[in-house]
């Protein structure tokens, strides 16, 4: 009988010493290498997301060429995450940050972006 308290209480002492479970099970493993965040951003060609507008997925961190309508025309620009803005193809030369949201009106950069990375 008191082998098998002693048993017990050795049995209670490792279970209280081990790490607690997770929340969720997902929240066990390890972030994924090479798995890449899409980013939702709409750009428009007038202040307010007015005038014609196109609605991209870029993926974090890459450098994204500015194609069609929008290149050198944007002047709004509505994103999930920051980004950042570039006067040049392949994100070069002269930059903007523009945080979550975006930016309603450009003051000074506006019909100038031809490159765009966001984080």
């Amino acid at each position: 009988m008191q082998l098998n308290i002693i048993l017990f209480a050795a049995v209670l002492a490792v279970a209280a010493s081990a790490a607690p479970a997770p929340p969720c099970p997902e929240c066990a493993l390890p972030p994924k290498k090479g798995v890449s965040k899409k980013i939702p951003v709409k750009m428009c060609t007038e202040p307010m997301l007015k005038g014609y507008c196109q609605e991209q997925t870029f993926i974090s961190g890459e450098c994204n060429n500015i194609m069609g309508k929008i290149d050198n025309s944007m002047s709004s620009i509505w994103t999930m995450r920051n980004c950042e803005l570039f006067e040049n193809p392949n994100c070069r030369g002269r930059k903007v940050n523009v945080k979550h949201p975006g930016w309603a009106n450009f003051h000074g950069f506006d019909n100038m972006v031809s490159s765009l990375r966001c984080f």
